[in-house]
């Protein structure tokens, strides 16, 4: 039985650090130099977009009842490594690690839970803190041996290979505005997803979910988990620059045997990411997706060019899988765009 009474925040320089790059919202309010450890009831469970929310009731050293606000994965992130809804019911009694908010006194992020049971939810990347047997450890699905193997081709829904992988930039070269500017930033009041807005390209392109590629003919509609809908333009009569800004912006691809590439301008769109780096509209983005020789794996490269924000174009790259899951259904929240 885990004691009641306790509640400890822990220094740490091991933290395993998880790229805001991943999130659906920004995760630049956490401090993640640091974690803590908590004990309590969970009163409430909200199981949804865009992550699920719990409230934990503990009982500090002092003996003054505390009602704290955590904030886990996404639905489909938790769901892919094993854990269920029904597995965090309330008035279930959990030990949590996680993030301090900066911005919100009574706001963490999970890392870690353990539940009754002694089964441990892994959030975010995150190593087993309390356990030690795999059975009693979520993890990741992230292989193909689910694949569609009689399905070949690009037109199918593909699964990120590895669910700890997101698009990691590294360190922007930001110019001396931009870096202004992303201080300016609030994570929660300036924070689209907050106002149930979607994002727009390219932060909308980190999302975890699985995306599927359909043919239309002179055109190819990239789903982006029924969130967004890309049109990809096969035909380059059209001048871009006739075209009018949109938060996606306008994208022409061509294929080069096994590999799409894409390119996508006149995109009006703020933000570069979901922590408040800023764009202009003079942003061009270079995308490739390119198929493995069996079809089981599309390997995705983007170079972002922007001369008013980045002093040199940034690139990322990442790995999807045919793992034959359903396109996943997100919203933000509901009546979101």
């Amino acid at each position: 039985m885990m004691k009641k009474s306790w509640y400890l925040v822990l220094a740490s320089s091991a933290v395993i650090f998880w790229s805001a790059s991943g999130a659906h919202h920004s995760t630049a309010e956490y401090d993640h130099n640091s974690i803590v450890e908590l004990e309590g009831e969970l009163i409430s469970v909200y199981w949804g977009n865009p992550h699920p929310r719990y409230t934990l009731k503990t009982t500090p050293s002092e003996g003054k009842e505390e009602f704290l606000e955590l904030e886990g994965s996404a639905v489909y992130v938790l769901e892919r490594v094993g854990v269920r809804e029904q597995m965090l019911s309330e008035g279930a009694y959990v030990r949590v690690a996680g993030y301090r908010s900066t911005r919100r006194p009574q706001w963490f992020q999970v890392a870690n839970m353990l539940l009754e049971d002694g089964y441990e939810v892994l959030e975010r990347g995150a190593q087993p803190r309390w356990t030690q047997t795999p059975e009693d450890i979520s993890a990741s699905s992230g292989n193909s041996e689910n694949a569609e193997q009689g399905q070949i081709g690009l037109f199918r829904v593909w699964s990120r290979a590895a669910l700890g992988d997101g698009l990691d930039f590294g360190e922007l070269p930001l110019t001396a505005e931009a870096t202004i500017r992303r201080t300016e930033w609030h994570p929660v009041d300036d924070n689209p997803a907050f106002q149930c807005i979607t994002h727009g390209m390219p932060a909308i392109m980190p999302n975890p979910f699985p995306i599927e590629f359909i043919d239309n003919g002179d055109s190819i509609v990239l789903s982006l988990s029924n969130t967004v809908i890309r049109t990809i333009h096969l035909s380059q009569d059209l001048d871009p620059s006739t075209v009018a800004v949109t938060k996606q912006g306008y994208s022409v691809g061509r294929w080069d045997g096994q590999v799409l590439d894409i390119r996508t301008t006149r995109i009006d769109w703020p933000y570069f990411d979901d922590n408040g780096t800023p764009q202009s509209e003079r942003v061009e983005l270079v995308e490739s997706f390119t198929l493995s020789e069996d079809g089981s794996r599309l390997d995705y490269e983007i170079t972002v060019t922007d001369p008013g924000v980045f002093t040199r174009p940034v690139m990322s790259r990442v790995t999807y899988a045919a793992l034959g899951e359903p396109l996943h259904d997100y919203q933000y929240c509901p009546g979101a765009e």
